[in-house]
């Protein structure tokens, strides 16, 4: 359960007086514009945090030159005009760039987000359209505008919105694909609840506060942090959500430098960020891979580590047990355990970033002694940094987790009788899910009327699998069969052997030699996790003959879903769209690549490579033919 005051409630004179706190409204015409809007004063399940939460961000965009308005303690009617205000003010041309930030409670009906005001009094299901407001309007409007772009964050997922009164079904928010040009951001995963915090600000806001303070950071990269820091904070049972299809660099302050690096800059960064993932690699803990994506948080092997830590984790994680039925109403604080020192001990020192901004004066008090990006004071036990033993890489071997969607190991509970009436056992389906709080979320998001879905991307290899395929030549339509049998798997080298040595790949499938060379340094053409919206980078060197290389880079990005048709069968794919360089021969290189969830291979991956004369070198599609028999 979260940290709360106890309920109480507010005569109306306090509440307008307390709605009235409020700073400047974006000016007409500004270039960037922020709302922030805290609630606290519930009449149940009042918050200790959010007006924090709200003030210090407020704070923050403002010291970043972002014109403000900051709303606390919002009746339903402050609310609802506050919100077509603002939905005004983003639809004015000179509007550049638009924030949104809600801290307090929050709940979802029939795919719907509403923000709950502090006057709600919500008894039933029917009550929450009625007395909370419907943040959609604003997504709507975020989706009509055009040329700009829209960050919306809501920390609006903590327990018991509604005291005893009434039990969501579902907890937390609805999970929604972002508009073009926006991102948006969620204190945690749907289903799941966001801790209030024990300090000055919840959990959430703690981090936001230190990634988005530093400059010359991409709003991205700093939400990547964020997520990775709440995630190992909260011993993974609360890892923050987003969904983003920004277009472009965004940042709460800019960088000083806005010019592309040169190829040779970007080797060199290339070398540096290799000679930080072999530690990383060879170490092998969740301290030492938390600590490499904290510095590349979107680097050219990030994928890579986060799969690698995403397994780990999977290993350290609880499962469910008969036991945990039993829950006590005020459980004792667990000891800090291999998540929480990573978290404590995660590095401060960012090469490429400029120094933090100023900390908004209510927060000094606070993290005066923690500088951006380290933890917070409560997960920095004195003990040193935990090594974990080796685990088995993404992929390997098949038997280290269970297959893609399986069902829980236990059902937490047993399905009310049918006699009921529907509120009743609306209301006791949503008290049995309780009992799995204290379990990690699970980075599997299923598709929703909404949502596109997201899946933790792995693959499994056995043995003596065999993946046949075959490869279509676009020229001429001719097509050759290609059969890859897996004939070693060396679980410390992170390799899977084919053909007796033919071709290798890591764990994830990314080729480490084929029949034009070996690579020197690592390729990530498939990301940790799969949703619609998703970019990542890679760049790598593959060896080439006479001792020669050529230097790869590409920019990735999961375009869609979409129903795809191949002699394997009939599957529903993300499609990931990669478009690149090869540096040494100047050649366009364009690739598209079809990945189901469960299904250890591609399902279709297209390559077209043009040279710098505009000839079409190459041009095939290699389509799946048939599956391992396991």
């Amino acid at each position: 359960m979260n940290s709360r005051v106890a309920a109480s409630w507010l005569a109306a004179g306090a509440l307008a007086a307390a709605a009235a706190v409020v700073h400047a409204s974006p000016a007409p015409g500004a270039e960037r514009v922020a709302l922030v809007i805290g609630n606290s004063a519930y009449r149940a399940g009042a918050l200790e945090n959010s007006v924090n939460d709200a003030r210090d961000m407020a704070e923050l965009l403002r010291q970043a030159g972002f014109q403000v308005e900051l709303r606390l303690e919002t009746t339903k009617v402050q609310l609802l005009e506050t919100l077509q205000d603002f939905g005004e003010t983003l639809k004015d041309k000179r509007t550049r760039v638009g924030v949104f930030y809600y801290a307090g409670h929050g709940a979802q009906q029939a795919w719907r987000n509403f923000l709950v005001p502090v006057d709600a009094n919500v008894q039933s299901a029917e009550d929450v359209a009625q007395m909370a407001v419907d943040v959609s309007e604003l997504t709507t409007e975020m989706a009509r505008t055009r040329d700009r772009n829209f960050l919306m964050i809501l920390d609006a997922c903590r327990d018991d919105p509604f005291g005893n009164a009434f039990r969501p079904v579902a907890k937390g928010l609805s999970q929604y694909d972002a508009p073009a040009g926006s991102l948006l951001a969620y204190a945690t995963g749907p289903g799941r609840v966001a801790s209030d915090g024990a300090g000055r600000n919840g959990l959430y806001t703690t981090y936001l506060l230190r990634e988005l303070s530093v400059k010359g950071v991409r709003v991205e990269d700093a939400f990547k942090r964020v997520r990775l820091g709440v995630r190992l904070a909260s011993r993974g049972r609360q890892i923050p959500w987003e969904s983003t299809s920004l277009e472009e660099d965004l940042y709460i302050y800019p960088p000083q430098r806005r010019t592309a690096l040169s190829n040779a800059e970007q080797e060199a960064l290339l070398d540096k960020e290799i000679d930080a993932w072999r530690v990383a690699k060879t170490t092998n803990s969740v301290d030492s891979l938390a600590a490499f994506l904290r510095e590349f948080p979107s680097g050219n092997v990030s994928e890579l580590a986060q799969a690698r830590l995403n397994a780990l984790l999977r290993a350290l994680a609880p499962r469910p047990r008969l036991a945990q039925l039993h829950v006590p109403e005020s459980p004792s604080v667990a000891p800090p355990d291999k998540m929480v020192l990573a978290a404590a001990t995660m590095p401060v020192t960012r090469a490429t970033e400029e120094a933090p901004a100023p900390v908004p004066p209510d927060a000094q008090q606070t993290s005066a002694a923690m500088p951006p990006s380290a933890a917070p004071p409560a997960a920095a036990p004195e003990t040193p940094p935990v090594a974990v033993a080796s685990t088995s890489p993404p992929g390997m071997p098949p038997a280290a987790a269970a297959p893609e969607q399986a069902e829980p190991a236990v059902e937490l509970a047993a399905a009310p009788p049918a006699a009921q009436a529907a509120p009743v056992v609306l209301q006791q389906v949503a008290a049995s899910k309780d009992v799995a709080v204290d379990l990690p979320q699970d980075l599997t998001v299923p598709a929703t009327p909404t949502y596109q879905g997201s899946y933790e991307y792995v693959r499994r290899f056995q043995l003596g699998d065999v993946f046949k395929y075959q490869v279509v030549n676009r020229f001429n339509g001719s097509a050759a069969p290609l059969e890859l049998r897996v004939t070693g798997i060396d679980l410390a080298k992170d390799e899977v052997t084919y053909n007796g040595g033919e071709y290798v790949s890591d764990g994830m499938g990314n080729v480490v030699k084929n029949q034009r060379g070996a690579m020197d340094s690592p390729r990530q053409f498939y990301p940790a996790e799969l949703y619609v919206g998703k970019k990542w980078i890679t760049m790598f060197r593959q060896s080439r003959e006479r001792g020669t290389y050529n230097t790869f880079r590409y920019q990735l990005k999961v375009v869609g879903k979409e129903t795809v048709t191949v002699p394997a069968g009939r599957f529903e794919a993300y499609k990931i769209e990669a478009r690149g360089f090869n540096l040494d021969r100047r050649a366009a290189l364009e690739r598209d690549i079809w990945l189901a969830p469960g299904i250890d291979a591609d399902i279709i991956h297209e390559t077209k490579v043009r040279l710098a004369n505009g000839m079409i070198e190459q041009y095939d599609r290699q389509e799946l033919v048939a599956l391992p028999k396991r």
